[in-house]
């Protein structure tokens, strides 16, 4: 083949591999119908000891509900599966992998996965209720307003769930699908990770662990690394600098209202990752320091080894620039206000008063 075809074989590799992938969950997505499925609602009690209570949220391949427990008198949050195409042995063989994998990681920013079982044909999984919101609501509900997310709340979440990230792969487990909408933050700001439905555990030789098989695609496009889009094998003291691309794009996802490769079809969203440099996010967001796109070009570098080699270590750099961007304001403010007094203006509210006290 001659070379000037050489490129287009790379593609076709790339296209292939997310075929592959694609296909089991495409066809698990046509094989759902109505016959047979178990109707699942408030007062379903699973295994004598979960009652449902509400649902709380749905996608494609599961629900997960809220649920108490009726042995420790505990709210809880109970996954069960929507899809008819894959054998309940196997789904519950896959939850309770995930029961196992996160049993070893306790870290107050991961949701805590605490047991998993059958119910008759009904496999489900028991994880930690924890209240709030994800933050890719949080980014949503900020877009509604017209507003975006302060520097310094980004800052508190990437810090939380760097952390998260952190006891994981010091555990030896991947999360593989890092994203805003599997981060929950309540009204304290506190964040936790959940959603371990792609994890895989990394044995103590270095090889990653296969999980039971289930069909579904390792990772959201938008947010998964260049080289689990090629196929590529990473050297065992890099397979976690997956879990750091992913939470660079959400770091600019935070800061910016969008992921930073978006598409309107699967060929455009792979071609980013692939292919394009990352995108300034200054240029969506003039407010924020020009520093923050270097943090951002290497912590979505092609190559694994050019990225941040912590997910603590992408999150250090970002709180650096926001402490300096805090003291850059705090000092414009006080020039402000020297400013003012100089020309015979009033001090703000507030500050007149407490000068007085001080003399």
């Amino acid at each position: 083949m001659s070379s000037r075809h050489a490129p287009w074989v790379g593609w076709f590799r790339v296209m292939l591999v997310l075929a592959r992938r694609m296909q089991p969950h495409l066809a698990m997505s046509r094989s759902r119908t109505s016959e047979g499925r178990r109707r699942l609602g408030p007062g379903t009690i699973l295994q004598g000891r979960y009652c449902l209570e509400r649902l709380l949220a749905q996608g494609g391949l599961g629900a997960v509900f809220v649920a108490a427990d009726l042995v420790s008198y505990q709210t809880v949050a109970v996954k069960v599966p929507l899809t008819r195409g894959v054998a309940p042995e196997q789904i519950a063989q896959r939850y309770r992998y995930e029961a196992l994998t996160m049993a070893a990681v306790r870290h107050p920013n991961i949701v805590q996965v605490l047991d998993a079982g059958q119910d008759g044909d009904l496999p489900f999984q028991v994880m930690q209720y924890v209240p709030g919101k994800t933050v890719k609501a949080l980014i949503h509900d900020s877009c509604e307003r017209r507003r975006t997310l302060g520097l310094s709340v980004v800052s508190a979440i990437l810090r939380q769930v760097a952390a998260g990230l952190d006891a994981m792969h010091e555990g030896g487990v991947v999360h593989g699908d890092v994203k805003p909408s599997n981060m929950i933050i309540d009204s304290e700001l506190h964040v936790a990770i959940c959603d371990f439905g792609l994890v895989r555990s990394v044995g103590a030789g270095g090889g990653t662990v296969p999980p039971p098989e289930v069909g579904v695609l390792g990772g959201t496009p938008l947010y998964v690394a260049p080289e689990l889009l090629l196929g590529a094998e990473l050297p065992p003291k890099q397979r976690y600098l997956r879990d750091s691309y992913s939470l660079g794009a959400s770091l600019y996802e935070m800061l910016t209202g969008q992921p930073p490769f978006v598409g309107r079809t699967l060929d455009e969203i792979v071609r980013g990752p692939l292919l394009v440099p990352p995108p300034r996010g200054v240029d969506r967001r003039p407010d924020l320091p020009a520093a923050i796109d270097a943090v951002v070009v290497r912590a979505l570098a092609k190559a694994p080894a050019q990225r941040y080699r912590s997910c603590e270590q992408l999150s250090l750099a970002v709180d650096q620039l926001e402490q300096l961007s805090r003291r850059r304001r705090a000092a414009h403010r006080s020039e402000e206000r020297r400013r003012s007094l100089d020309r015979g203006g009033t001090m703000p509210y507030g500050i007149a008063e407490r000068a007085s006290e001080l003399c």
